[in-house]
């Protein structure tokens, strides 16, 4: 937001009667957000020896716990508003270098506002990484931004597919299906394409649409046949059991939760062999053979 033209008079004019290296550190600051550390800012401005006593003196920081806070946002905004573009776009990329390896969301963030064309690629890594600790709405504010800068086709569909696994968690299934849709609209590769389809397939059976459900399933198993993917193999026959479940085809149910079992162990995946093994004590469940079905949920859980 722009900050009114009295109140960046005021704030301009505080900054005038700073030292330049405070004056410096201030507009530095400002790039940090309202609340930062003292490293942050010595990596920004170049100075490791750098202490922020001036600007603590002259009412425009003040010391919060290890840290400073900018006293009012309207100091960090007009700060941050004197800047000129080049020397605020290359000071957002001095702290993505910063927080590349320490704080992933912000490391997105700063390449977002440097311009930086890796920015589609970090907000992936630092959707995924929230998806991960199961925050999935920051990691739907994430992974939204990303796809808003994503200039390429790799990009569009690696975000798309992301988007639509992190929706299908927050039970969006039919915003997780265009997100899908999207995904296998930019997918280039066989594989990627299999694994945009059994996305949707899986949205396919949260609606209860079997019979299309396993027509996707069977289009994404001949890309997994091309390239010889495990992992996604698992997958396919996971959810091609799931599907059999409700249909009271136990035996087929049981099967594919087998398949799933044996390409998860080839994939190393110790999340889709759980699934798989729980899979099968569902089935041997509704058989009635109730120390079959034990052992194997047993085994899920450990």
């Amino acid at each position: 937001n722009a900050v009114p033209g009295s109140i960046q008079s005021v704030v301009l004019a505080r900054m005038d009667m700073l030292s330049p290296p405070d004056r410096q550190a201030l507009q530095a600051a400002s790039v940090l957000g309202q609340r930062f550390q003292l490293p942050e800012l010595r990596a920004l401005i170049g100075d490791d020896r750098y202490v922020c006593d001036e600007l603590v003196t002259r009412f425009l920081l003040r010391p919060e716990g290890s840290g400073f806070l900018i006293v009012h946002a309207l100091i960090r905004d007009g700060a941050y508003a004197s800047l000129l573009q080049a020397r605020r776009r290359g000071l957002h990329a001095k702290a993505a270098d910063w927080f590349a390896g320490r704080d992933a969301t912000l490391h997105a963030e700063h390449l977002d506002q440097a311009g930086d064309p890796r920015a589609p690629g970090a907000y992936l890594f630092a959707a995924e990484e929230q998806a991960r600790a199961y925050r999935y709405e920051r990691a739907r504010r994430l992974v939204e931004r990303g796809l808003a800068l994503a200039s390429t086709r790799a990009n569009r569909f690696a975000l798309a597919r992301s988007h639509g696994e992190i929706l299908r968690e927050l039970g969006a299934t039919a915003e997780a299906m265009t997100a899908y849709q999207q995904a296998l609209d930019a997918a280039d590769l066989e594989a990627d394409k299999c694994r945009a389809r059994t996305g949707l397939a899986g949205c396919l059976r949260m609606l209860d649409r079997y019979a299309e459900a396993f027509r996707l399933l069977d289009d994404a198993e001949v890309g997994t046949a091309v390239e010889g993917l495990d992992l996604e193999l698992a997958r396919i026959h996971h959810l091609r059991g799931n599907l059999h479940f409700p249909l009271g085809q136990i035996d087929f149910c049981q099967a594919e939760h087998a398949r799933a079992l044996e390409h998860a162990r080839r994939a190393g995946s110790v999340e889709l062999e759980a699934r798989a093994l729980g899979g099968i004590g569902d089935a041997d469940y509704m058989r009635g053979h109730m120390r079959k079905a034990r052992d194997h949920f047993s085994r899920c859980v450990e």
